[in-house]
């Protein structure tokens, strides 16, 4: 195979050359290697996202369910705030998550991927901390742990396979 270097002009006669031998031109665009990274961060923020939901839901629900109730916040245990804040974040998790796992999986834009995992991130933690205040004492914890910590553990996991396959992702512009 024949090629001409773009800087050198001069011909290069090797089978499948990489870089000029006269001038160190790069001949071919070297390609980063594809790996699994950015599909994987994609379906977990998918999954991720889907969860975010069910807690947006759910925070929306019990919001409109107590806001009856909320002449007497200051005698009960029931944080109303928090149920709005936590099922407007589940709403804006899924959102962001959705959108940001689809553009892992076609390994577009890194930064609103990222951005995508974060905010299902923090839905997890605001569904924590919503379900953990309720005041049951340990109760509520544990539901606010068990509602929570699989979002977190997912959003995490999609951060760091997305994040560590940064160079995959192709630049915008």
């Amino acid at each position: 195979m024949v090629l001409t270097c773009p800087r050198c002009g001069k011909e290069v006669q090797d089978q499948d050359p990489i870089y000029c031998p006269y001038c160190r031109t790069p001949l071919k665009s070297i390609r980063s290697r594809k790996t699994g990274l950015p599909t994987a961060g994609g379906i977990l923020t998918i999954i991720a996202a889907c969860l975010c939901i069910v807690w947006g839901i759910m925070g929306m629900a019990m919001f409109l369910a107590n806001i009856n109730y909320s002449y007497y916040y200051y005698y009960a245990s029931v944080p109303v705030g928090l149920f709005l804040a936590d099922g407007i974040l589940g709403l804006l998790g899924f959102a962001g998550g959705l959108a940001g796992g689809i553009l892992s999986l076609k390994r577009r834009n890194l930064g609103l991927s990222l951005l995508g995992a974060c905010l299902t991130m923090i839905s997890g933690l605001v569904v924590t901390l919503t379900f953990g205040s309720i005041g049951y004492g340990f109760n509520g914890w544990a539901v606010g742990l068990m509602f929570g910590i699989p979002t977190i553990v997912l959003s995490m996991l999609s951060l760091i396979f997305i994040g560590i396959s940064g160079a995959e992702f192709y630049r915008q512009g």
